[in-house]
């Protein structure tokens, strides 16, 4: 937790330092910053734990500090910067353009926010392409757009997790980046990549996982673009800064975020499932190989080798030859271990299991079927295989 929270600092300095450029107002400069520190929409994730979310975080800082450089016009670590960035992940070039709608509608940087948006997607379509190079398996999420616009339109708000999205993300800023233009085109653009996609992507929609991070940038960006608004306007900043604080202490009690889970009751409670793993646990050789969810990962990690489960949903040809029908739910995994662990209670978490408990139960039954696995082991929902090659 020692190293979110100077993630969280780290991500808060660039902020900090654009409000030093937009506005001379101490207690306002301080107020703004405080509502982004409680802001649960920077770091919801994290808590929950995942090895790649924490990859995402870094990139949060370094998209806010892209913006700070920028602006700033500190040439040499913009650039620095920048290649960093984009050498994260495959699609932090669509987080490039995304930054690129809001100066769009900057007419001092219009010229610039057009490179920035061209040239984030190229970038990224250029690192799928060096993953699909690299990886054995080919680029596993390419993502399936439909052709009709009204469809594509449709499909941003077709779910109930992803109007949670659209509602946490922006009533976390007091709803102030609806008066910027730009932060709505670009939180639209960097949630395209998985609402405009695929149902493939189901297990990226609920409103804790990592796309909710990045947002943040935006729409702190956005609500800057607002409040300058409000000023040439002449009304009273410390008015809208004042609800921006209130809304986001209230939001963080009102939608469960992450920084009040500690007062919950039901956090410190431990469900069944939990004592049920625990007691599977020990009857795991301590020299075995295994493969899990990344929930029990880090209660693992004492063994000789452990792999992570990656729940998939095959289709075509790699379905037929391991289930024998056009479209199959699979775990998929690296290496050669021995035995695959895993807890099928519906009380986890969609962010425990990388997808739905229905879909890994779905996903276990095909691979018992096909001979993959098979069960050894079971403590109520908690479940031992060892892994037939």
């Amino acid at each position: 937790m020692g190293i979110v929270d100077i993630r969280r600092g780290i991500c808060l300095d660039p902020i900090y330092l654009f409000n030093l450029g937009y506005f001379v107002i101490g207690v306002f400069i301080l107020s703004f910053d405080m509502a982004i520190f409680i802001n649960g929409s920077f770091f919801p994730m994290i808590i929950r734990g995942g090895s790649d979310f924490t990859l995402w975080i870094s990139d949060v800082g370094l998209l806010a500090w892209l913006a700070y450089f920028f602006e700033a016009r500190k040439r040499k670590l913009f650039w620095g910067t920048l290649a960093v960035m984009l050498l994260t992940q495959e699609n932090m070039g669509i987080a490039l353009a995304s930054l690129g709608c809001i100066y769009f509608f900057q007419k001092q940087y219009r010229k610039k926010a057009l490179l920035f948006i061209l040239g984030g997607i190229v970038a990224s379509l250029i690192m799928v392409g060096i993953v699909s190079l690299l990886s054995p398996v080919g680029y596993q999420y390419q993502p399936k757009v439909a052709h009709d616009p009204l469809s594509i339109a449709t499909q941003f708000f077709d779910t109930h997790e992803k109007r949670l999205v659209w509602l946490y993300s922006f009533s976390s800023f007091a709803f102030l980046p609806l008066l910027s233009p730009g932060s709505i085109f670009a939180v639209t653009l960097d949630l395209s990549q998985y609402f405009a996609a695929a149902s493939e992507f189901g297990h990226m929609l609920t409103p804790y996982l990592h796309h909710r991070a990045i947002l943040a940038v935006f729409l702190s960006l956005g609500t800057l673009d607002a409040l300058v608004f409000l000023r040439k306007k002449k009304i009273d900043l410390l008015f809208p800064v004042g609800v921006l604080v209130l809304t986001a202490i209230v939001l963080q009690y009102v939608f469960h975020f992450p920084l009040n889970k500690l007062v919950k009751q039901g956090y410190w409670q431990r469900a069944s499932w939990m004592e049920d793993t625990d007691s599977l646990f020990k009857e795991i050789p301590t020299d075995a190989s295994i493969a899990t969810t990344q929930n029990l990962v880090p209660h693992l990690t004492h063994r000789k080798e452990i792999y992570l489960l990656w729940p998939r949903q095959k289709s075509g040809k790699e379905a037929q030859e391991k289930c024998g029908e056009n479209t199959c739910w699979w775990l998929d995994f690296s290496g050669k271990p021995q035995y695959l662990i895993i807890t099928v209670d519906d009380r986890q978490w969609v962010t425990q299991l990388l997808e739905s408990p229905q879909n890994i139960r779905s996903a276990l039954t095909n691979m018992e079927k096909a001979g993959k696995i098979q069960l050894i082991q079971e403590i109520d929902t908690a479940r031992m295989y060892t892994i037939v090659y």
